[in-house]
C-alpha cells in the first residue's frame, strides 16, 4: 500500500496527504492485517466525504449479513478443512493415496475459505463504516484457466502485481515482444512467490504459476484449441491444487513425498481411517464448502442482491450463532495469512 502511494504521488496521479490522513489510510483497521490491499487515492475521498455523516442503518444490515457469511466460512468451513489438512501434512512420508488427495484437497479448500472468510469480513466492516473496499475473490475454483484464476484469486495483489511490478518490467524493454510479455509474466509471479515468503517452496509455487499463465498465453495465441469446459476447469484446479500441496507443505522434500504418495497404489490405512473417524465432526462442514465452490452466487453477489427479509435475516442470524459456537470449540484455528 506504501509502495503503490509514493509510486502514484511520483507519477504526479495523486497529491501527496497531509500526515493524519495518510495515517488513517493507511491504518484503516479491517484491512491492516491481510487486505485487501487498498490503494489510497481510491478511499481517500471516500473518507473525505464521510468524515461527518456518521454510521448510516441501512449501510449495517448488509454489512452485517457479509460478516456472518464470512465468519461462517473462516471458523465453520475454513478450520474444519484445516483439521483433516493438518494431520496429513505432519505425517508427509506415510500417506496413502486417498490420504494424499484428501489433505491436498482439504488444504486448497482451506486456504480459499480462510482469506475469503477474512476477506468478506473486512469489506463487511468497512461497508458498516461507509466505506466501500475492492472485493478480493470472486469465486476462483470456477476458473477454466490460470489467467481467469488470477484475475478472481487475491484481486487486489494480482491488480497490485499487474501495476507495479508486471508493467514497470514490460516497459523497461527498448523493444516488446510476446516473449519478453512472457519473461516479464514468469518474474512477475515468482515475486508473488516470493512475496508470500522467502524458503524454496514459495519460489517453485510463483513460477509454477508462472509457467502456467506462459502456457495459457502460448495456447491462446498459437494453438487456439477450446477445450470443453469442463476440461478446461479440471485441467486447471488439479494443477491449482498440485501448487497448493508445494506452498503449504514445510519443506520441498515433503511437498514431492505427498505428491508421489497422489499416484501410489496404497489406497487408505487403518490408521488413517481411525483418524478421520475421529474428526468426524469436521466433515459436514467440508461437504458444505465443496457445494459453495459450485454455488450459483458467492458472497459478493448475494450481498449485491441482498433484501432484508425475515427469512434472509433468520438465516443470517443462524450462520452468526453455528459460528459462535464454533468460534468458542476447539476447532478454531489461527488465519493462514498471518503467517506471510
Amino acid at each position: 500500500m506504501q509502495i503503490m502511494y509514493l509510486v502514484d504521488c511520483y507519477e504526479g496521479m495523486l497529491k501527496p496527504n497531509t500526515l493524519r490522513e495518510h495515517a488513517l489510510v493507511v491504518s484503516f483497521f479491517p484491512t491492516v492485517i491481510m487486505g485487501p490491499i487498498l490503494r489510497v487515492k481510491d478511499v481517500l475521498t471516500q473518507f473525505r466525504e464521510t468524515v461527518n455523516e456518521g454510521i448510516k442503518p441501512e449501510q449495517l444490515t448488509p454489512a452485517i449479513a457479509l460478516f456472518s457469511i464470512g465468519l461462517f466460512k473462516k471458523v465453520v468451513i475454513a478450520d474444519s478443512f484445516a483439521i483433516i489438512a493438518d494431520i496429513g501434512y505432519a505425517s508427509a512420508s506415510t500417506l496413502s493415496m486417498v490420504m494424499a488427495w484428501l489433505i491436498s484437497l482439504s488444504y486448497t479448500m482451506q486456504v480459499y475459505f480462510d482469506f475469503s472468510g477474512y476477506s468478506d469480513m473486512a469489506i463487511a466492516i468497512a461497508m458498516a463504516l461507509g466505506i466501500k473496499i475492492p472485493i478480493n475473490f470472486n469465486s476462483p475454483y470456477k476458473s477454466k484457466s490460470i489467467v481467469e484464476f488470477w484475475q478472481r484469486w487475491h484481486i487486489s495483489l494480482s491488480n497490485f502485481i499487474t501495476t507495479y511490478v508486471y508493467t514497470p518490467i514490460v516497459h523497461s524493454f527498448k523493444k516488446i515482444t510476446f516473449n519478453k510479455v512472457m519473461l516479464a509474466t514468469l518474474i512477475s509471479m515468482i515475486i508473488v512467490g516470493v512475496w508470500h515468503g522467502s524458503t524454496i517452496n514459495f519460489v517453485i509455487f510463483g513460477f509454477l504459476h508462472g509457467v502456467g499463465l506462459i502456457v495459457n498465453h502460448y495456447w491462446k495465441k498459437e494453438i487456439k484449441i477450446k477445450l470443453p469446459n469442463f476440461l478446461a476447469w479440471f485441467l486447471t484446479f488439479i494443477y491449482l491444487n498440485f501448487t497448493f500441496v508445494i506452498f503449504r507443505a514445510d519443506s520441498f522434500f515433503d511437498a514431492i513425498q505427498i505428491l508421489t504418495s497422489m499416484f501410489n497404489l496404497n489406497l487408505l490405512t487403518y490408521p488413517e481411517l481411525v483418524q478421520l473417524g475421529a474428526n468426524k465432526l469436521a466433515i459436514p462442514p467440508m461437504i458444505i464448502g465443496v457445494l459453495l465452490i459450485f454455488a450459483k452466487r458467492n458472497s459478493n453477489q448475494i450481498i449485491k442482491e441482498f433484501n432484508p427479509t425475515p427469512i434472509n435475516l433468520i438465516g443470517f442470524s443462524i450462520l452468526a450463532i453455528i459460528s459462535m459456537i464454533y468460534l468458542n470449540s476447539n476447532f478454531t484455528q489461527a488465519y493462514i495469512y498471518n503467517d506471510f
